[in-house]
C-alpha cells in the first residue's frame, strides 16, 4: 500500500511537471517545423486541462485516506482526464504515442484504490503486509 502511495505521488507530480514543460513548449512553438496548432476551443482546454487536474488529484489522493468522497471526486477528475486524452489522441497526430503515458496515472490511482479498499475490509492483511 505504502508502494502503490509513493509510485503514486511521484507519477503524479512527475506528470505534472512534464505535462507543464510541454504545454509551454507547445504554447510557445518551440520544436521542429512550423507551428500547427490542430487543436482548438473547448476540445483545446479539456486537452490541457483535463491531465493537469488528473496529475494533481494523483498527488493529493495519495497523501489522503481514502473515502468514498476521495473516490466519487476521482471518477469526476479522472472523467474529464479521459476526455482530455481522448481529444488529443483523436486531434494531432502523434496524440497515440502520448496516451499511454498519460494513462498511467488513472491506472495507478485504481490500484491504489482498489488496494486500500482491499485492506478496509479485510484488517489481517493489512498488519500482514506491513
Amino acid at each position: 500500500m505504502q508502494r502503490l502511495q509513493l509510485l503514486l505521488q511521484l507519477v503524479g507530480g512527475l506528470g505534472f511537471l512534464f505535462w507543464t514543460m510541454i504545454i509551454t513548449l507547445a504554447a510557445l512553438s518551440i520544436g521542429p517545423g512550423p507551428p500547427v496548432n490542430p487543436i482548438s476551443g473547448y476540445p483545446k482546454l479539456l486537452a490541457i486541462i483535463g491531465p493537469l487536474i488528473g496529475f494533481v488529484f494523483c498527488v493529493i489522493a495519495a497523501a489522503r485516506k481514502p473515502s468514498d468522497f476521495m473516490f466519487v471526486l476521482g471518477v469526476a477528475v479522472h472523467t474529464i482526464f479521459v476526455i482530455g486524452i481522448y481529444h488529443i489522441h483523436t486531434r494531432t497526430d502523434g496524440g497515440f504515442l502520448v496516451t499511454p503515458f498519460l494513462s498511467l496515472g488513472p491506472i495507478l490511482w485504481i490500484a491504489f484504490f482498489i488496494s486500500a479498499r482491499c485492506t478496509r475490509f479485510m484488517p489481517n492483511r493489512a498488519t500482514e503486509s506491513n
